[in-house]
């Protein structure tokens, strides 16, 4: 979970909480009490390689290791951050505006 604090009131903020397994990204919007998903946008679509478990010779689990954590860089003018982000079984890292996070649509 990431935290972004939009004002000096600690009662103003985001937390970006990342899907591991479903590899997707809920925002919950604290000031709110609101939140919504991100999944399946094209924004935000981290590419996955496939990753294996391999218990023995006889059952191979497959597993789509998927978003982990979101790590921000600081605000610009308009108080926006870029949210940099990487999936598990990824060869990319991959950058996206919180600017976007924040909109439900």
């Amino acid at each position: 979970m990431t935290l972004d604090y939009r004002s000096d009131n600690c009662n103003d903020f985001l937390a970006y909480i990342a899907n591991f397994f479903g590899n997707y990204l809920t925002v919950y919007d604290y000031k709110k009490d609101d939140f919504w998903t991100i999944e399946g946008d094209p924004s935000f679509q981290p590419i996955i390689a496939e990753s294996y478990l391999v218990y023995d010779n006889y059952l191979n689990y497959q597993l789509p290791a998927g978003l982990t954590d979101i790590v921000l860089g600081y605000p610009d003018k308009y108080g926006d951050r870029t949210a940099h982000y990487i999936a598990v079984a990824s060869t990319a890292q991959y950058a996206v505006s919180t600017k976007f996070l924040k909109n439900q649509q």
